[in-house]
């Protein structure tokens, strides 16, 4: 990790589990919607783009050119850490040698090794699939036909179905605009230059210890017996 103190180095690798995160989460989506009619198309493309992220990480974007859906360094892109909300600002760069790329083939395969893309396909993945592909309104009116319970046109049902088919489509529209892309983008960027400033406002700095003051053990108070004779001796006066 490129950080000198344990601090910095713990918040990078925290910094950089997020950005693996949204790497592999959104190099499946894209993968999802080129090749969802063909599963294992889309399972043979995810294993290149694994190779592809091990020397991404450690500055060797070659094959990222070649099988990343996300990371191209050409003229009109940029490399996935030069616009990732987590690492732009770092320069992150791992040192490739034989552990580290092992490390890092673990956390990929960790959420697109095949074993996880089983698992995933065999679960949440179909239905969520089925609503990509025929709209979050068209896909319950299709299962609930396959499920021998069909739903009547013009019922407050349907029509409730297809205001929501609506708003999906907008909100679809909406969120992959390029305009809406790049406001999140500088958005993530605002917020952790601003959590960035404020962890290194909060590091350790020598010379802050507090003041000494007379009610210290180095300036101990008068013993009770000698202010009663001193009271005693300005009596007796």
């Amino acid at each position: 990790m490129p950080a000198r103190l344990k601090v910095q180095r713990t918040r990078l690798q925290s910094l950089f589990a997020s950005d693996m995160a949204a790497r592999c989460q959104t190099e499946f989506v894209q993968a999802n919607i080129r090749y969802h009619k063909s599963p294992d198309v889309m399972k043979s493309k995810l294993s290149n783009v694994s190779d592809a992220k091990v020397g991404c990480y450690c500055g060797d974007h070659t094959e990222c050119s070649l099988y990343s859906f996300v990371c191209s360094i050409s003229r009109k892109f940029q490399s996935w850490i030069d616009k990732s909300a987590y690492l732009k600002r770092h320069n992150f760069e791992i040192e490739l040698n034989e552990n580290s790329e092992n490390i890092l083939r673990q956390c990929v395969n960790y959420r697109l090794g095949p074993s996880m893309l089983a698992k995933t396909a065999k679960s949440r993945v179909h239905t969520a699939c089925h609503k990509v592909n025929h709209g979050t309104g068209n896909s319950i009116v299709i299962l609930c036909e396959a499920a021998g319970s069909p739903i009547q046109p013009g019922t407050k049902v349907a029509k409730s179905l297809n205001k929501l088919e609506d708003h999906s489509d907008q909100m679809r529209n909406c969120k992959y605009s390029e305009n809406s892309i790049n406001h999140r983008n500088a958005r993530k960027h605002a917020l952790y230059d601003i959590h960035g400033r404020h962890q290194e406002e909060k590091d350790y700095t020598k010379n802050k210890l507090l003041p000494v003051t007379k009610n210290s053990p180095m300036y101990p108070k008068d013993h009770s017996h000698g202010r009663l004779r001193k009271s005693t001796r300005l009596s007796n006066k």
